[in-house]
């Protein structure tokens, strides 16, 4: 496996934040794993207010297979944010379909992924082309299962794209989670899933000098800062909270409110 295991309560916990964080509402509906889902990676149910015209979200459900850890915590959250969207947008009266301009932007702003863009990792069924041998991509089970009864429908022709020619299937292999995250352009968006990462970074001491990793985009983020403030105060290291106040004040301040309000007011006296 390449990427991560996620617990349902992670999950929660994820959704649950980012929904307060990014749209100031209360994450109130049920979450679900489900092992059944084999097309989609997660989904909001609601039900329709006929009197208003609204929809009333009522569940959302993530597949099993996302967080079973064969893909990256980035694009675990791409999906999380892209169900969180659906539910604030519902709940925002505003419009909440995939496609649709204004709820594409807003996933945009928030660095969620759009829908049907996230190929699939882990076991997963190749074919390819019998002239050249390009491969054709991974397929889940059940796709697979509809390109092989389509093969051997004699009444039918499947031909690849490239050199039109018959498809060969060359069974089963491991897909390394190649998806790329894409970043929001909305700041608070970038902090917010930065501070709720469970992937946390190596911590590097040095004698007299604390040094915080940077994080993907080179910076120090969130991310990089929160473990090595937990690790200064379970061993109550204040001299070194006040170095990274001092050396990192605006990343210090906003990684401060992810703690609870005792580990604030301990930082506050700094």
């Amino acid at each position: 496996m390449s990427g991560v295991q996620m617990s349902l309560g992670t999950i929660i916990k994820k959704a649950k934040t980012f929904v307060k964080e990014l749209w100031g509402l209360d994450f109130d509906i049920s979450v679900e794993l489900s092992g059944k889902m084999t097309r989609t990676l997660g989904y909001v149910a609601y039900k329709p207010d006929w009197k208003t015209g609204k929809h009333i979200p009522t569940k959302m459900k993530i597949a099993a297979r996302l967080v079973s850890g064969d893909y990256k915590e980035e694009t675990i959250d791409g999906v999380i944010l892209h169900e969180c969207c659906h539910f604030a947008m519902m709940k925002l009266n505003k419009p909440d379909a995939d496609g649709h301009p204004v709820f594409e932007a807003e996933l945009r702003r928030i660095g969620a992924s759009s829908t049907r863009t996230i190929k699939s990792a882990g076991n997963v069924n190749e074919f390819c082309c019998s002239k050249c041998g390009k491969s054709l991509g991974g397929f889940s089970d059940q796709k697979a299962k509809s390109i092989l009864k389509r093969m051997n429908d004699p009444y039918r022709i499947v031909r690849s794209k490239c050199c039109k020619a018959d498809i060969v299937y060359k069974g089963k292999s491991y897909k390394e989670d190649n998806n790329k995250t894409r970043q929001a352009f909305d700041g608070k968006a970038q902090e917010v899933k930065a501070a709720m990462s469970i992937t946390q970074p190596e911590v590097i001491t040095k004698k007299n000098h604390i040094v915080v990793p940077n994080g993907p985009n080179g910076k120090v983020t969130n991310n990089t800062m929160i473990p090595i403030l937990k690790e200064l105060l379970n061993s109550n290291n204040m001299e070194g909270i006040k170095e990274l106040k001092n050396k990192y004040p605006n990343v210090f301040e906003s990684s401060k409110k992810y703690f609870g309000k005792k580990d604030q007011n301990k930082m506050a006296t700094i």
